[in-house]
């Protein structure tokens, strides 16, 4: 486990390779925090992606949200304030993943149609 400290925040890397925010002992508040992932330390995106894809798909309210306002709704559902390139990267890789789930949805579909 390996442990790297930005600012107020600890990032810590879990057995399974994500690499979680913590809040530092010596944080008095989590509000309004923002971290800059290294690129040593790169945060499993991908599944952050998933996860994000899953929240969305089981709350309406979220995916609404998500519709009218990708990067807030993203940023709110992470609960980190992140920089404006890194949340954009997220939320395209949100989009992308819904837009691919919905495809094979559709294809799906549509194989059963041909018994397939």
């Amino acid at each position: 486990m390996k442990d790297d400290t930005l600012g107020k925040n600890t990032l810590t890397k879990a057995s399974a390779g994500v690499i979680a925010l913590l809040p530092s002992p010596m944080a008095s508040s989590n509000a309004g925090r923002e971290i800059r992932i290294k690129e040593e330390s790169i945060m499993d995106i991908k599944a952050v992606i998933e996860d994000l894809v899953k929240k969305l798909k089981l709350d309406t309210a979220l995916m609404d949200r998500f519709k009218k306002d990708p990067l807030k709704a993203v940023e709110e559902t992470l609960g980190v304030k992140l920089p404006e390139d890194q949340l954009k990267a997220v939320t395209d890789g949100v989009s992308a993943k819904l837009s691919l789930d919905q495809a094979g949805d559709t294809l799906d579909k549509v194989k059963g149609l041909f018994g397939g």
